[in-house]
């Protein structure tokens, strides 16, 4: 009879030595989300009105820092806060000369060192698909606890991602387990739900292709006419935003590029009034 593999259980230990491995290999640093579409979060959050110069941004469980990278760019004061040393590390070496660089700091489990309603703006990508029950609502209601009552938090995760597609054997110990550590899926309807239970006031939660907020110029080989036509419309969108602004989340731009759906399921939340 064939043997059933024996399914991972991640402990906090067992998470922690996943991570720390993953921040020593730099060869691996182009699979991080930020890394891929780093550039088009950051035009995702301009979109919310909130990423103004000067404003206050942390990025929770920031890794090396790659969308801290795109958003010092905009001006803003960038804090860091993961779990790895490596990763921490590794973005204090890169943005130590960087006058808006507030630094990035290590944490085993919140609360983080920062006092209450601090920040404009809470990043917090791809890690609620690596939390339990229990760490999940430690850490949405740290985010709570952490962002002005006037700011927004940006939450990405898969959409409905399955699972079982990405698990992969140990074939030491006969154990299965998901390549890059995703214990939990989420559906639109579910997030909003778990968001609005910990009190966040939900503004936006869909699945988008952020690859379609990636700033794509085309090549001058690669211009034709439907290019050309979608550059011209976009020109044109970001034009009337400009001068006939319209609120969050029902901007021309913002809904051209968010489109009908995708595999990037983000939320962005406030704190109610």
């Amino acid at each position: 009879m064939k043997p059933t593999p024996a399914a991972g259980n991640w402990t906090a230990d067992k998470v922690k030595r996943f991570w720390e491995y993953h921040g020593t290999r730099t060869d691996l640093h182009s699979e991080y989300f930020s890394f891929q579409v780093g550039a088009g979060l950051t035009h995702f959050l301009r979109q919310t009105g909130h990423l103004r110069q000067g404003a206050s941004v942390l990025d929770y469980g920031c890794g090396p820092g790659f969308l801290l990278q795109n958003l010092l760019e905009e001006k803003v004061r960038c804090y860091g806060a993961d779990a790895s040393r490596e990763a921490v590390d590794l973005a204090n070496r890169k943005f130590v000369d960087n006058e808006n660089w507030m630094g990035a700091s290590v944490f085993s489990f919140p609360p983080l060192p920062y006092q209450d309603r601090i920040f404009d703006i809470v990043t917090c990508l791809e890690t609620l698909e690596h939390l339990d029950d229990d760490t999940l609502k430690i850490v949405l209601r740290e985010v709570k606890r952490l962002l002005k009552s006037d700011g927004v938090a940006l939450f990405t995760t898969p959409n409905e991602e399955e699972l079982t597609h990405s698990y992969i054997l140990c074939p030491f110990c006969n154990t299965e387990y998901h390549k890059v550590q995703h214990v939990r899926s989420f559906s639109a309807a579910v997030l909003r739900a778990v968001l609005e239970a910990e009190g966040f006031e939900v503004l936006f939660c869909r699945g988008v292709d952020l690859l379609k907020f990636q700033p794509a110029l085309p090549g001058w080989r690669d211009w034709s006419y439907g290019n050309l036509k979608h550059w011209l419309t976009h020109r044109w969108q970001d034009l009337m935003d400009r001068f006939s602004p319209r609120p969050f989340p029902f901007g021309r731009v913002f809904r051209a590029q968010a489109g009908e759906g995708g595999p990037n399921l983000c939320a962005v939340v406030r704190q109610p009034e």
